[in-house]
């Protein structure tokens, strides 16, 4: 039996523990499973400690549901268990073999399968060896399928779930005494004491494992400990519907169930323990859905979507509980780390996507000129006027965004034809692309059953047409092959799939065939790859998040709602945890420069364009303002970015602090706390960003609450608005916050202290205090150390005035340092000298 997928410890273990007895624990390290062999129950033990209990495991089978539990009708036949290797190193897995009581024999098996290299990690399988049809329940926000399952309304007391009863798991001397079979004989004799022998052998392994067990699990924690969730839902990477609050059976019925469901994390309010479960394979296929259990109370089960018909031979899905002893951001990276190192998802399309480097201009919902131009212009005239009055103010856009209003539409407002209406673009796609020189971000959205690219209306790639929900789905390889080698003749470099929920959630093909969803996406990613774009995520569940470590050309997502001037999607510190652990850029959407923008489609205006420039600054994925003409702040949009427009960002995304999930989920906590870094020739460059707290409310954070390790360098702190006021920042010191609302936002800046072994001059590098990120590894490349002096190395554009400050034994300096022609020059600090 094939079984792909993580886990870790060696089958014998296994094997020797279920031959022993009625329950196995599987897994080590800090997280361990549990398993009844007479019930198939099973249980989480995190640090030791009970977390989670399973809930009744099922299958729908030639329409009728087959249950562990109350709904009955499932029997488990076998125990059995397998081993192999894949991605992740040697892996071994105890299976369960289930048959339906009635009808037709169908072999339906489930896995815990475990990897000897990741001992934080368990995966929950469902095998599946011949074809299943009739599967679906006709709700698509239900599963058709059941497993892992775990009950939500927490026993009270340790016995409510048979898994510590181990009266009858002790090895009995009668099973090995065999002597009548060698009745009057030596031999017999000597089989005899060798089966006696094994049989203390084994029993005294046994009695040391349960003390072992004993002092492990029992040791005076046999109750569960108080938990806390942070469930993705919803669009936007599953920021729309996500979810902080207490694990139990009230407050989870808020969390997104069925097609909106995403990773859950789990945490505990006194240790720094957590756990993350999700999808880890068919993510397009799996949910996960929170409901009322059969046994009673609440359960949250992964399974297959309800409405899929039939599930093929062969077909494997799989769950992920990934578990760190570090906290949240840890738990939510080390679950990351797994899935790109099993699906093998590289950054270096994410890292050299030209938009998540360079400031563009954008045209989508929330921007001025969204379904708006200038007044006696189209959107030719616009844009080019606009590129012209960003070249005047010395705004160094390099790309352009187009969106929704290029295109043709049909009846439902689904795309026809994706190309430019000669109503936007009468001289066409590549007259503006020469007249501007930027190339382009292109929107597109779902297409529409009236699409001229489908067999059924003339076209001549093969689409999935349904009349009935108005949409079209392209199932031809060539069809993306095409239409995005065309597309690069108008200056194409990212192709923006926004609306993914719409296009599969409303399809009645996409939710009813178990593999029509992966094919679309993976077309699309490949015709991408062909031609040398990357895809933009917009509108996308978690499931197409998943999706997205099978194709690498994702290289950015939209991690909030849409951007309106004055509200409040710019709270991406949580969404930006998922983006980056799958190797994605967050995006948080375009934003205004400046407060008033006379005659914009929204009749608001922005209070915050500060905020916004620094959150989209600090995301490190694309920077979009959107502006009108002549009403840019041209010194706000190069607080970003250097004279070419190169975004000196942080060295991954701000997120939020484990502090502002647990006393969100704990407590009443307001505050948007982050944290992010610049890591150069081994030197940490702190940033502390806080907004939106209640007045008079303050946050007390350390070095290692920042992320910045347990073992932090002697550094100083100080406020970006502010530099002159700096205060020690070290182990065993914390930074307190007050009065960060959104306007002052907190934003700090941390420097470690550089001691010369040979003058002792103590120097604190600030660096270019006019940029968000003074010191950024997009302008400071290199920071060397000699006895005599401290050298920087700097790049920008050819040459680029750049103004870096220091301090040296308390005496603040600043220095200009002119780049050379090809962008580069040397700072000596303790000289104050500047080689170009």
């Amino acid at each position: 039996m094939e079984i792909t997928v993580a886990a870790t410890i060696a089958a014998v273990v296994v094997s020797a523990l279920i031959a022993c007895g009625d329950s196995a624990a599987t897994g080590s390290g800090g997280l361990a499973v549990d398993v009844d062999k007479k019930s198939g129950g099973y249980r989480v033990f995190v640090g030791g400690v009970p977390w989670l209990d399973s809930a009744p495991t099922f299958f729908t089978v030639n329409g009728k549901r087959y249950s562990t539990g109350a709904g009955g009708g499932l029997k488990l036949v076998s125990i059995g268990s397998d081993a192999g290797r894949d991605q992740l190193g040697p892996w071994s897995a105890t299976v369960f073999l289930y048959n339906p009581v009635d009808g037709p024999k169908t072999d339906l098996r489930v896995a815990f399968k475990l990897y000897r290299d990741y001992p934080d990690i368990v995966l929950f399988g469902q095998v599946f060896a011949s074809d299943v049809k009739r599967t679906n329940n006709s709700n698509r926000n239900d599963v058709c399928t059941g497993f892992p399952s775990f009950q939500i309304e927490i026993p009270k007391k340790d016995q409510d779930l048979d898994l510590n009863d181990d009266q009858d798991q002790r090895p009995k001397l009668q099973d090995f005494d065999d002597r009548h079979l060698y009745r009057d004989s030596l031999q017999g004799d000597k089989l005899l004491q060798e089966k006696r022998e094994s049989f203390a052998e084994l029993q005294k392994k046994f009695e040391q494992n349960e003390v072992e067990r004993d002092e492990e699990r029992n040791s005076g924690r046999t109750d569960k400990p108080e938990l806390g969730f942070l469930a993705f839902g919803g669009l936007m990477f599953g920021d729309m519907q996500r979810k902080i609050g207490r694990w139990n059976s009230e407050q989870v019925k808020k969390i997104a169930s069925g097609l909106d469901s995403g990773p859950l994390v789990l945490f505990s309010n006194s240790s720094s323990d957590a756990i993350v479960l999700s999808s880890f394979s068919q993510f397009m296929a799996a949910s996960a859905v929170y409901s009322e259990a059969e046994d009673g109370g609440m359960a949250v089960t992964w399974g297959v979507v309800g409405t899929m018909t039939t599930i093929p031979a062969h077909f494997h899905l799989w769950t992920i509980a990934s578990y760190s002893n570090q906290g949240i951001n840890k738990a939510i990276s080390a679950w990351g780390d797994v899935l790109r190192q099993y699906y093998g998802r590289g950054t270096e399309y994410r890292d050299s996507d030209m938009t998540n480097n360079y400031i563009g201009f954008y045209t989508d919902n929330g921007a001025y000129y969204y379904y708006k131009t200038e007044p006696g212009m189209n959107y030719e005239k616009t844009l080019v006027s606009e590129i012209k009055y960003a070249l005047q103010k010395n705004i160094p856009y390099r790309y352009v965004q187009y969106d929704s209003w290029f295109y043709y539409k049909g009846s439902r407002r689904g795309v026809t034809e994706w190309v430019a209406m000669p109503s936007i673009f009468p001289n066409g796609m590549e007259f503006v692309w020469n007249n501007t020189g930027l190339p382009v971000v292109a929107h597109n959205r779902w297409w529409s059953d009236e699409t001229v690219y489908a067999k059924q209306n003339g076209g001549k790639y093969d689409f999935v047409v349904e009349t009935e929900t108005r949409r079209a789905l392209p199932t031809d390889q060539s069809f993306w092959d095409d239409l995005l080698q065309q597309s690069r003749r108008w200056g194409l470099i990212v192709y923006e799939q926004d609306w993914l929920n719409y296009q599969f959630d409303g399809m009645d093909a996409t939710t009813s065939d178990i593999t029509l969803g992966r094919k679309w996406l993976l077309q699309m990613g490949k015709g991408a790859r062909k031609n040398g774009l990357t895809i933009q995520y917009c509108m996308s569940p978690p499931r197409h998040a998943l999706q997205s470590l099978e194709i690498p050309v994702v290289s950015q997502a939209r991690v909030s709602d849409d951007y309106q001037p004055g509200n409040n999607q710019w709270k991406i510190g949580l969404s930006s945890m998922v983006a980056h652990a799958l190797g994605v850029a967050p995006f948080k959407d375009n934003f205004w420069t400046t407060t008033n923008q006379p005659g914009n489609p929204y009749s608001r205006s922005e209070p915050y364009p500060e905020l916004q420039s620094v959150v989209a600054t600090l995301s490190t994925g694309p920077v979009g303002p959107s502006d009108r003409i002549n009403y840019s702040n041209p010194e706000l949009i190069m607080r970003s970015c250097n004279a070419d427009g190169l975004i000196l960002k942080p060295s991954k995304p701000a997120m939020s602090l484990d502090l502002q999930i647990v006393k969100s989920a704990f407590g009443k906590f307001t505050c948007e706390v982050w944290s992010t870094y610049s890591r150069i020739s081994g030197l940490l460059f702190g940033i502390i960003f806080a907004a939106d707290c209640k007045q008079n409310e303050t946050v007390t954070i350390s070095p290692y609450d920042a992320g910045f390790g347990r073992y932090f360098a002697e550094s100083i702190a100080f406020s970006w608005f502010d530099p002159k006021q700096s205060v020690r920042y070290a182990e065993g010191v914390s930074l307190t916050l007050t009065g960060c609302r959104k306007k002052p936002f907190c934003l700090y800046l941390t420097s470690p202290v550089i001691v010369n072994p040979k003058s002792l001059q103590k120097t604190i590098l600030y660096g270019e205090l006019s940029k968000w990120v003074p010191i950024s590894p997009k302008r400071v490349t290199g920071i060397h150390l000699s006895l005599d002096d401290i050298y920087v190395t700097l790049q920008g554009g050819s040459g680029e005035h750049v103004v870096f400050s220091y301090s040296v034994d308390g005496q603040m300096s600043h220095t200009e340092c002119v780049l050379s022609g090809e962008g580069t020059g040397t700072l000596q600090i303790l000289s104050g000298k500047c080689l170009s």
